[in-house]
């Protein structure tokens, strides 16, 4: 079966810059400021009429921990990495758990969780945490060419991705998204895109349901790439009336394990009353 790309309808980062443009909110204060953080996710909820609140609010702060270079201004991009600093994957570190934006997030998401809301706390995969710390031909060259030692690589930051799900869980979060936007078949084209499913997303999938205890929200993109690869298949879920995709997660919260196949941002109502869950094999 071939990996189908999902073509996506929202982007969150840009979401969170435009609020943040007309919100009386400052960057970096409302990325470093845990209760800033809370503040804007809250508003962030309010003015898109959804049902989660979502931290962090940019896929940067794996890369951060790693070392990379964040963009606090915020520009027309919303925030995103500088230049990669690292031209050899030697230089990779691990993920810096004592990182203070990282620490303040998840204080929010704890607070956030505490006064009854259902945090969303969003997970990056591989390929887009790398192509944000090293040098993208570099990074690509070693996919091509050098993949036994990427994959070697990788197998630190499957532990420490599975560590920060595991962190998001004990401060509250409701649910963990997992989505690796720079890892896509329209990006890696199918035979990497294969490659990166089979030997990192499938394992650390795998884990993350066996030490988890709250369901697990994909990306689309990383739906269909486990489905294309035949290492997972579709199981319908009946929803008890037509509501939103995120009313549905939070409507059948702890009975879902990995659900995708919708984006989060998706709003509109699922007329069907069926949620496609992702049965790993």
């Amino acid at each position: 079966m071939a990996i189908v790309d999902f073509h996506c309808n929202g982007d969150s980062n840009i979401v969170a810059r435009d609020i943040l443009r007309d919100s009386g909110f400052s960057a970096p204060e409302v990325y470093l400021d845990p209760a800033l953080m809370e503040q804007f996710s809250l508003l962030i909820k309010e003015k898109t009429d959804k049902t989660l609140c979502r931290l962090p609010f940019c896929h940067t702060i794996e890369a951060e921990s790693m070392g990379g270079l964040v963009n606090y201004s915020c520009d027309n991009f919303g925030l995103r990495m500088k230049d990669p600093i690292f031209d050899t994957i030697d230089h990779i570190r691990p993920m810096n758990f004592g990182l203070e934006r990282l620490q303040g997030t998840l204080y929010a998401c704890h607070s956030l969780a505490s006064q009854g809301e259902n945090v969303l706390f969003q997970v990056s995969g591989p390929m887009t945490i790398l192509t944000g710390i090293i040098k993208n031909d570099i990074l690509f060259r070693l996919l091509r060419k050098d993949t036994e030692n990427l994959l070697a690589r990788l197998e630190r930051l499957s532990e420490d991705l599975l560590e920060l799900m595991k962190m998001a869980q004990d401060n509250g979060a409701a649910f963990i998204s997992y989505a690796d936007p720079m890892g896509g078949v329209d990006i890696l084209g199918p035979k990497y895109c294969q490659l990166i499913t089979e030997c990192f997303t499938y394992p650390l999938l795998k884990k993350a349901q066996e030490i988890l205890d709250i369901d697990v929200v994909l990306c689309p993109k990383t739906a269909f790439a486990l489905l294309g690869c035949d290492l997972a298949e579709i199981k319908k879920v009946a929803l008890p009336y037509e509501m939103t995709y995120q009313q549905a997660l939070v409507n059948m919260k702890g009975k879902l394990g990995l659900v995708g196949h919708t984006c989060i941002n998706y709003d509109k109502i699922i007329s069907d009353m069926e949620l496609n869950t992702i049965k790993l094999k």
